[in-house]
């Protein structure tokens, strides 16, 4: 099987929580299945800048490609459209521009995946909220796999997500409550979905007396 995951940043120096839960799920199927990641050139969240030059390269064995951002996120614009559609009645085209502002705004890797699709089986999207997840969903929605990562912000109420979360092959959540909330929000029960952990490297050698003298643990 041949697997891509679609992440908005991707990187051994990259901790953001969706990011590293990605590489490490990335790297644990990797010994299973032919793994690819999808990402873009950017390392500050904020801007979505480029910041990497280089179009692929080899992170822990497996192939990232990098595709640049189009246009970088202007923080103040951003913060002005998004309190205007949080705090007032506004169409479904001031959404679709909030996400082209959210970014970060790759139209190459939807292009990729659209010419693409049928070198793999399955697309793994992470994170909902983001440019590469709403338009490769939409994009790819058959062979598309979602980790939405979804917190209690106000913005998993646009109109745009409750559609969002009935298009995907699959849905993986973190918490029983994320699933709820993401129900809540778009009655898609009828999607495929569970809850699914990111998986641990237990060590070689292990010692509990090891363990009880380090943390000075004395009884059971």
């Amino acid at each position: 099987m041949k697997l891509a995951f679609v992440v908005q940043r991707y990187g051994l120096e990259i901790n953001g929580g969706a990011e590293l839960h990605c590489r490490w799920v990335a790297e644990h199927l990797s010994k299973y299945h032919r793994t690819e990641v999808l990402t873009t050139k950017a390392f500050d969240y904020i801007t979505w800048k480029n910041h990497y030059p280089e179009d692929e390269e080899l992170i822990n064995g497996i192939r990232v490609r990098r595709f640049p951002v189009a246009r970088p996120r202007h923080p103040e614009r951003f913060g002005r459209l998004q309190d205007h559609i949080l705090n007032n009645e506004h169409p479904n085209e001031d959404e679709l521009r909030w996400m082209d502002e959210e970014g970060p705004l790759v139209p190459d890797l939807i292009r990729f995946l659209k010419e693409s699709e049928g070198e793999y089986d399955y697309f793994i999207f992470f994170s909902y909220r983001y440019y590469h997840s709403f338009w490769g969903i939409h994009t790819v929605p058959q062979k598309s796999i979602l980790v939405p990562t979804a917190e209690k912000d106000p913005v998993i109420n646009l109109r745009i997500f409750r559609d969002l979360f009935l298009k995907p092959r699959a849905l993986i959540y973190n918490s029983v409550e994320e699933r709820r909330m993401i129900h809540a929000v778009s009655r898609n029960e009828a999607v495929l979905g569970d809850i699914v952990g990111v998986g641990s490297e237990i060590p070689a050698r292990r010692s509990s007396e090891a363990f009880r003298q380090k943390f000075k643990v004395e009884g059971p």
